[in-house]
């Protein structure tokens, strides 16, 4: 392929794109590390500490998911104005230093960096979308480029979060399976009473259990029988007739009620303990364990966990990303030329 002769120049447009390009990326990263996010708190399966973070710092996480996409907006801007390879060059080595001086600055990033590797090949991608899709569109060609490139972006980080997780969990999967315990029986307990964690379930049992002791002992001391024991004045009699008396009157009693929640916390408690979900699925469904010969089971719920976060994020992208693109895209192409930036204009079919 024969390349021209400015297409790896380095003038005042070029030096304009690298910085441009490189604040944008420093702009989504800082923003994400100042969530506080790191992959341990996704790998522990404790979603609640993540929900925390998220609402502790949502300004963060929204101006995250505002400015994404602006480092592709700019990048479709400046594909009026330079060379393919000339931009691709400048975009992935401005990503790249961005990128890495976040990491520095916010440790908790560098866990992600097999993410960021597919996210500049995603910003390749954006650059051939650029120059392709300005040469197809003939109508609305800012904002259906913006939105196009910015979705091959979106779906580059998703696989690598994909790959991310499941090169985490692999090494581990064994272990990982004991999350996947704790995971289900933060779920159980909800449905079943753990250290008065679900009073409402507790009291209705307790109900229960009390109610079938009273109504036993008054169908035993209304019977015609015992009723003809009241009348006796044997001493050995009289003791019988009032200590099953004050046996009814301490199962209607407070006391009663509070031994039997007390039982049932402590026996949900060491039952609780004692399950493990995974074991009972094994068990319950056999071909698990033809699978497993192929795929461990660990590795199994690993993808299952990433394609929810990968999904989720796509979803985000969908939403707030894309959109985002199309103004960004509109505003930096007005800016440009507002600013006379020079370069070399790019033919379109417009």
């Amino acid at each position: 392929m024969e390349i021209s002769e400015d297409a790896l120049a380095f003038g005042k447009i070029q030096i304009a794109a690298a910085i441009a390009i490189f604040a944008a990326t420093m702009l989504w990263a800082a923003f994400f590390g100042l969530t506080g996010m790191s992959l341990n708190d996704f790998l522990t399966l404790k979603f609640n500490i993540v929900l925390e973070k998220i609402l502790a710092n949502l300004p963060a996480v929204a101006l995250f998911l505002l400015t994404f996409s602006l480092p592709v907006a700019i990048i479709t801007a400046f594909a009026k104005k330079m060379e393919k390879i000339n931009l691709m060059l400048l975009s992935g080595v401005s990503s790249f230093f961005a990128l890495t001086i976040a990491m520095l600055l916010f440790p908790a990033m560098q866990g992600f960096w097999i993410v960021a590797i597919f996210y500049i090949i995603g910003i390749f991608l954006a650059v051939e979308e650029a120059f392709t899709k300005r040469l197809e569109l003939k109508k609305r060609i800012t904002a259906r480029t913006n939105w196009s490139a910015t979705g091959k972006t979106a779906a580059l980080v998703s696989i690598g979060l994909v790959v991310l997780f499941i090169s985490s969990i692999a090494p581990e999967h064994e272990q990982y399976l004991g999350k996947v315990d704790d995971f289900a029986m933060s779920f159980v307990e909800i449905a079943i009473p753990s250290n008065g964690k679900n009073p409402g379930i507790t009291s209705a049992i307790t109900d229960t259990i009390v109610n079938t002791q009273i109504a036993t002992v008054n169908a035993l001391l209304e019977n015609s029988a015992y009723t003809k024991l009241k009348g006796k004045t044997d001493p050995d009699v009289m003791l019988f007739v009032a200590t099953a008396d004050a046996t009814r009157e301490y199962f209607k009693g407070p006391e009663f009620r509070k031994t039997i929640e007390k039982t049932l916390n402590e026996t949900s408690t060491d039952v609780m303990g004692e399950i493990k979900i995974v074991a009972i699925m094994r068990e319950q469904f056999p071909v698990l364990n033809t699978v497993e010969k192929v795929v461990p089971l660990g590795i199994l719920f690993g993808l299952a966990q990433a394609l929810a976060i990968a999904g989720l994020f796509s979803m985000l992208a969908l939403f707030i990303c894309r959109p985002m693109a199309v103004v960004y895209g509109l505003i930096t192409e007005k800016a440009l030329a507002l600013g006379g930036s020079g370069g070399k204009e790019q033919p379109t079919n417009n």
